[in-house]
């Protein structure tokens, strides 16, 4: 629908109340929320098999509040078939969903696994909060004319065509690996070729594919960000034994960049000098720079799509299931050369079936192999999201200091309890889509941070994207006492203990002041390819860098 119907819409949308239909309560409530709604929308009473027989594609144009009952949640089939029918209008967020639980709390019906669904995109709110309900679907309305769909309604396809072209960049990426070596084995046809005067076959072919991948090469330079090699304790270390770790990192990291270089040349130089017998060579530099360039086209694919998936997706059970997968993955054998001694007996520390993990994670946060192409030129604005647990939040409160500490320091920050519109309705969405953009992730360590559901799919989806984009990096705001405890525990979640021991931290008195948190954004901050690339270009500013890092 676009428009002036869609806009038509807006300005007064639909009401689906979803109840039982053989309850006579359910009945009531429904035509009481008809009749106290039919001044800003265009109420409509359905049951589950009227919204199903009228809408068999499952989109519906307007608002949906589903009243929750004995009756209507039935047995597990019905209690499948409900979540089914509402799953797709809950992943749209221009217009509000709500749940009213009635003859039953909350609590009672979060027994039904089948519902989980449900409960983890909207706010599952008790009768009496309907008031409150009307209060906020009145206010969003309001503002709906204001939408920028109502200007633009391509925009409601676009998160949907984002993630469609994220696809296609990630299938692009698959045969890199294979076209690196085989770029290799095509410049020694070349060289000798031009050593014997012999011609290879398909010289036009082996020319574009080194030149071609000599540019893809280039694009996959060390990152240059230092702390997460200087450690998670490298800002209390004396200011000149600082300087000479951050020293040996760019050391290491201009070799290897230079040993890039030397590869990238290995395959440009045979390609220009087969070139310059049959012709100019002027395309295969063209050649190079299209491979050059290849890396940031994919990141422009992907990027987007992944921030649309992660919104629409995010936090959800299945979401949960295939970020952990990626954090699990496939565990290579424990390789402990190359770390500090302190590294090493950190990971030694966990148990023999965890070291392995630990050790990957721990590179996982430096460099991925393979993934650099989504690594951005340049740094993203800072934008920190503060996860914690509810249920310590009213004892504990560092969440709300946290935040207070970003707005007065100038950095953009999310904390749901502020920054979410409604707290009555759909939350899922908002909250996933501030995980997938946050450049720092603000992890206040509690007693019961351990068992808090949405925290733990919080830092998986925030650890898919290290090995994805190297972002973001996760600080840690723990009372020292609280975190060794935690730490201690063999009960703990693995991921809680290894952030702990390796990622940066700060306590709650020192991530309320906007100074300190200022400091610790600016020093974990991924700075981009941009700031890679002069390690090759200007290495002495790189070093000066180094001598300044203690400031």
């Amino acid at each position: 629908m676009i428009g002036s119907d869609f806009a038509a819409l807006l300005r007064r949308p639909k009401l689906f109340i979803v109840h039982g239909g053989t309850d006579e309560e359910d009945r009531k409530l429904a035509a009481s929320i008809a009749q106290q709604a039919a001044d800003f929308a265009e109420p409509l009473a359905v049951t589950p098999d009227e919204l199903r027989r009228d809408y068999a594609w499952r989109v519906y144009p307007g608002i949906t509040l589903l009243i929750l009952s004995p009756a209507a949640a039935g047995d597990a089939a019905a209690r499948r078939s409900l979540v089914h029918l509402l799953l797709r209008a809950h992943r749209q967020r221009l217009l509000p969903h709500y749940c009213v639980c009635r003859g039953a709390s909350a609590a009672q019906f979060m027994q039904y696994p089948e519902l989980n669904p449900l409960f983890e995109n909207v706010t599952v709110a008790d009768a009496d909060k309907v008031p409150a309900i009307l209060s906020d679907m009145r206010d969003h309305v309001a503002r709906l004319p204001n939408a920028p769909q109502v200007k633009s309604p391509w925009l409601l396809y676009k998160e949907g065509l984002e993630v469609w072209v994220s696809l296609l960049g990630t299938y692009l990426t698959m045969p890199q690996r294979l076209l690196s070596r085989l770029s290799l084995l095509a410049a020694a046809l070349l060289a000798l070729g031009l050593w014997i005067g012999w011609s290879p076959p398909a010289p036009t072919v082996l020319i574009a594919l080194c030149a071609f991948m000599a540019g893809v090469e280039l694009n996959y330079l060390h990152p240059l960000d230092l702390w997460p090699f200087l450690g998670r304790n490298a800002r209390a270390l004396p200011p000149d034994e600082l300087r000479k770790k951050a020293g040996e990192v760019i050391g290491t990291a201009l070799v290897t960049d230079a040993m890039k270089a030397a590869g990238a040349a290995a395959r440009l130089v045979p390609a220009v000098l087969s070139a310059q017998q049959s012709g100019p060579s002027s395309w295969v530099w063209i050649a190079a720079a299209a491979g050059f360039l290849w890396p940031t086209l994919i990141r422009g694919l992907m990027n987007r799509g992944l921030a649309s998936y992660h919104a629409a997706m995010g936090l959800t059970a299945p979401h949960a299931s295939a970020s952990t997968a990626v954090v699990q993955g496939a565990v290579p054998p424990l390789v402990l050369k190359g770390m500090a001694p302190d590294e090493r007996s950190a990971i030694a520390a966990f148990a023999p079936d965890e070291q392995r993990r630990a050790a990957n994670w721990l590179l996982a946060n430096r460099k991925v192999l393979g993934r650099y192409a989504l690594r951005p030129w340049t740094a993203a604005p800072d934008y920190a999201f503060i996860s914690y647990a509810w249920r310590d939040d009213p004892d504990v409160g560092a969440a709300s200091r946290v935040a207070d500490a970003c707005k007065s320091a100038g950095i953009e920050c999310f904390l749901d309890k502020s920054n979410l519109a409604s707290l009555q309705g759909l939350f899922r969405p908002p909250v996933a889509a501030a995980v997938a953009r946050c450049t720092h992730f603000f992890l206040v360590i509690s007693a019961n941070v351990g068992a808090a559901r949405v925290v733990g799919r919080e830092i998986d989806m925030v650890m898919t994207r290290w090995i994805l984009e190297m972002l973001p990096p996760i600080v840690c705001v723990a009372e020292p006492g609280v975190a060794e405890r935690v730490r201690a525990d063999p009960q703990a979640p693995f991921r809680l203990r290894f952030l702990l021991t390796f990622c940066p931290a700060m306590t709650p008195a020192e991530a309320a002041d906007p100074a300190r948190l200022r400091s610790m954004v600016e020093f974990t901050r991924r700075e981009g390819k941009l700031r890679d690339w002069m390690i090759l270009l200007s290495p002495g500013s790189v070093f000066s860098r180094a001598a300044r890092v203690s400031g």
